[in-house]
C-alpha cells in the first residue's frame, strides 16, 4: 500500500464522517476517551512513519525495529490502515458509556437543555440511561466497608437512658465505630456525578414536558431509581402525565378493561408503564405517585363546582362511551383502583394512601350543584353522581378482596379503606344536596358490603365501617344528625333489600337507642 492508498482510506473515512448526522457525531464525541485518543494517535503516527519510511532512511532517522512475520513497508502500512478503520468502526458501534465520559455527558446535557434541543437530550438520555443507572447504583468496596462499620441509627438519648456499665459500653462502642467509619468514604464519586446529572435534567420543566410526552417510561424508571431528585420535580413529572389525557399512561389505563381471577386488572404486555409500576407495587410507593394524583384531582374538582360545570351536567353518554377515559377525575379514581387491587393481591405493607379516594368523594359532594334542568330521578343525574359512585365502588371492591384472604395481615391500608368507606357515607348522609332516595342508594351500597363482611365472619371490619358512618372520627361520639338520618332512611332501605333491616338493627339501632336515652 502506497501514499495513494492511504489517501484513499482517509478520503473514505472523511466521506463517511460527512454523511453522519450531527447527533451521531455528538454521541461519538461524548464516548471518545483519552485512551481512544492515544490509540488513534499511535496508529496515525505509525501510518505516517511507514508512509515516509524512505525519506527517514535517507536522513538516518529510521527506528531500529526489525520486520517481523514477513511484513514489509507496504503490507505493514495496509495492516495499520485496516486497524485504524476497525478501531473507528468499533467506536461507532460501541454503546456503553465509559466512566470518564460522565462529566462530558453532563456538560453536553446542560448545553443542549439551554439551547432547547430536547430531541438530542432525550436521544442521549434514552441511549445511556442503563449505564447511568448502573453507575448510580454501584457500590465499591470502600462504601460497603463504611456501611458495615457504621452503626445502625439508634438515638443516643435512648442509649443514655441506661446508666449502667452496659449502656456506657454501647455508647463507647458506637462512638468508636462512628470515628472509624468517618475515615472511609461513604459515597462513590461517580454515583454522585450521575445523580447530579439526573437532578439537573428534571429541574427543567420544558424538558420534563418533552419526556412525559415522548419518553414517559424512561422518566418514570429513572425517577424511581434516583434518590437525588426532589419531590417537587418528581411530582411535577407525574402530574404532567396526568394532565395530558392523551398521554401514554391514559392510553394504557384505558386498555385495562378485564379483571382476572384475583380481582386485579389485566395489564397487557405492551403497556410498559403500568407493568413497571405494578409488577412490584412498591414502585408506586417509592415514587409516591399517589401525592400528585391527589393534588391534581382535588384541584380539578374544586374548580368544577359551578352549575355550568360539565360535571354538574347530565351524564348523557359519559358512562357507556369512551368519554370517561378522557375524564381526569375518573382516571385518577381508576388509577387508585388499579394500584390498591394490586397491593392487596401482593399483600404489600407499603402505604398507598387509599383514603385519598375519600378526599375525592368529599370534594365531589361539596362541588355538586343540582341544577333545575337535571333529572334527579335517574340513577346518576350528573357526572359527579357517577364519579361518587365510582369512589364507593372502588372502596367496596377493596374490602371484598381482603375479607376472604386467609392470613392477610391487617395493615394501615386496610384500616384506611374501612375508615374511608364509613367516612364517605358520613358525608353522604350529612349533606343536604341529596334527597333521601339518593342517600338510601349510597347507604345501601355500604350496607351490602357490611353484609358480605358478616357472612365472611369479619364483624370487626363491619363495626369499623359502622363507627365511621355515625362519627367521622374514632374518638368522637356518634353524631345525632347521622343517627336521625339513618332512622329515617330505615324504611327506604328495607324497600331496597329487606335483609338490610337486620344490619341497621345490629350496628346502628343500639347507637340510636343510646342517643335517645341520653336525651331523656
Amino acid at each position: 500500500m502506497d501514499a495513494s492508498g492511504l489517501l484513499t482510506v482517509i478520503a473514505v473515512l472523511l466521506a463517511g464522517a460527512a454523511l453522519l448526522s450531527p447527533r451521531t457525531l455528538l454521541d461519538l464525541k461524548i464516548r471518545i476517551t483519552g485512551k481512544d485518543n492515544f490509540i488513534f494517535l499511535v496508529l496515525s503516527a505509525f501510518s505516517l512513519y511507514l508512509l515516509f519510511l524512505d525519506v527517514l532512511k535517507k536522513n538516518g532517522l529510521v527506528l531500529p525495529i526489525p520486520w517481523l512475520w514477513g511484513f514489509d513497508q507496504k503490507s505493514a502500512l495496509l495492516a495499520i490502515s485496516l486497524l485504524l478503520m476497525i478501531f473507528i468502526a468499533i467506536k461507532f458501534k460501541e454503546t456503553r458509556l465509559p466512566k470518564s465520559s460522565i462529566k462530558r455527558l453532563g456538560e453536553v446535557f446542560n448545553q443542549l437543555t439551554k439551547d432547547g434541543n430536547f430531541k438530542d437530550v432525550s436521544f442521549l438520555f434514552e441511549k445511556y440511561h442503563e449505564d447511568l443507572l448502573s453507575y448510580l447504583s454501584f457500590r465499591p468496596w470502600y462504601v460497603k466497608l463504611h456501611d458495615f462499620i457504621a452503626p445502625n441509627y439508634y438515638p443516643r438519648f435512648i442509649l443514655q437512658q441506661d446508666n449502667g456499665w452496659l449502656g456506657k459500653l454501647k455508647i463507647a462502642k458506637n462512638n468508636l465505630r462512628y470515628e472509624i467509619a468517618n475515615l472511609i468514604p461513604s459515597t462513590y464519586w461517580l454515583s454522585e456525578d450521575v445523580d447530579k446529572i439526573i437532578v439537573s435534567l428534571f429541574k427543567s420543566r420544558n424538558l420534563a414536558v418533552y419526556l412525559s410526552e415522548n419518553y414517559p417510561m424512561l422518566g418514570i424508571k429513572v425517577l424511581h431509581q434516583s434518590i437525588g431528585v426532589e419531590d417537587i420535580n418528581r411530582d411535577e413529572f407525574i402530574s404532567l402525565l396526568l394532565e395530558n389525557n392523551h398521554s401514554p399512561l391514559y392510553r394504557e389505563l384505558s386498555q385495562c378493561l378485564y379483571v382476572n381471577e384475583s380481582n386485579c386488572y389485566t395489564v397487557d404486555v405492551s403497556n410498559s408503564i403500568l407493568r413497571y409500576l405494578l409488577e412490584d407495587v412498591s414502585t408506586c410507593h417509592d415514587l409516591e405517585i399517589y401525592t400528585p394524583i391527589k393534588k391534581h384531582t382535588i384541584d380539578i374538582i374544586k374548580k368544577e363546582c359551578g352549575s355550568n360545570s360539565i360535571y354538574n351536567k347530565p351524564c348523557d353518554n359519559f358512562i357507556g362511551s369512551n368519554e370517561r377515559w378522557d375524564c381526569h377525575i375518573y382516571m385518577s379514581i381508576f388509577m387508585f383502583d388499579v394500584m390498591v387491587r394490586e397491593s392487596i393481591e401482593q399483600e404489600t405493607q407499603n402505604h398507598l394512601y387509599p383514603n385519598y379516594v375519600f378526599h375525592f368523594a368529599k370534594e365531589i359532594i361539596n362541588s355538586i350543584n343540582n341544577h333545575e334542568t337535571v333529572d334527579m330521578t335517574s340513577e346518576f343525574p350528573t357526572r359527579y353522581y357517577f364519579l361518587l359512585y365510582e369512589c364507593f365502588s372502588a372502596m367496596t371492591t377493596w374490602v371484598n378482596m381482603f375479607k376472604n384472604r386467609e392470613g392477610y395481615t391487617y395493615n394501615s391500608n386496610m384500616e384506611l379503606i374501612l375508615e374511608s368507606l364509613g367516612m364517605m357515607t358520613y358525608y353522604v348522609l350529612e349533606t343536604d344536596k341529596f334527597d333521601d332516595i339518593k342517600k338510601t342508594y349510597f347507604f345501601s351500597v355500604v350496607l351490602s358490603t357490611i353484609r358480605s363482611l358478616d357472612e365472611a365472619k369479619q364483624e370487626q371490619y363491619s363495626k369499623k365501617i359502622a363507627k365511621h358512618v355515625t362519627s367521622l372520627h374514632e374518638f368522637k361520639e356518634p353524631a345525632q344528625q347521622q343517627l336521625d338520618t339513618i332512622n329515617r332512611l330505615k324504611k327506604l332501605v328495607i324497600n331496597e333489600h329487606f335483609l338490610f333491616s337486620s344490619l341497621i338493627d345490629k350496628y346502628f339501632l343500639p347507637q340510636i337507642k343510646e342517643a335517645t336515652s341520653e336525651k331523656v
